[in-house]
């Protein structure tokens, strides 16, 4: 199978709110031609919409109290919730938006992404991080996160995103 990706950046007027980012995926496999087009809005500083609105959703767990699960969780981390956030600012420079986050129940974040058949969990608690790949619904590895480890991590990621 071969497939190709390309993105085209549109110049951004001066009076531009949005940006409109276009990236096309072309395949070939067993002499069919399929082709893809997706559109993403981004705002002129270059955060996605679902971005943006998934660092609010996060920004909203502060609200949250100890025991709030009623299970005797503890209150949100404020370290661990900013890790989150600019982790999000870092991810979207790679035009992908996060699945899913949520607060865990010893005041850590967990962002979550999905793609075709793989699915990476990235934890953000207040002294450390970690991330969980999985492919196929099964567990394939885990480990330290660290921001040197996110292009190889997104590489795994998008590779062979389409199967």
């Amino acid at each position: 199978m071969q497939s190709l990706l390309r993105r085209n950046k549109i110049d951004i007027p001066d009076t531009a709110v949005f940006v409109q980012t276009n990236s096309a995926f072309s395949m070939v496999a067993n002499s069919s031609f399929i082709s893809f087009t997706a559109i993403t809005l981004r705002d002129v500083k270059g955060i996605s919409r679902a971005n943006r609105e998934e660092i609010a959703n996060i920004k909203s767990f502060i609200q949250l109290r100890d025991n709030w699960d009623g299970y005797g969780a503890v209150s949100l981390s404020r370290d661990a919730m900013e890790q989150a956030i600019a982790f999000i600012h870092c991810l979207d420079k790679f035009d992908i938006d996060v699945y899913l986050s949520s607060p865990g129940p010893n005041g850590e974040v967990m962002v979550q992404l999905k793609i075709g058949r793989k699915e990476i969990e990235f934890i953000f608690y207040s002294d450390k991080s970690k991330y969980v790949l999985f492919s196929n619904n099964e567990f394939q590895s885990q480990g330290i996160y660290t921001a040197g480890l996110l292009s190889e991590i997104i590489e795994w990621f998008i590779e062979d995103a389409t199967k």
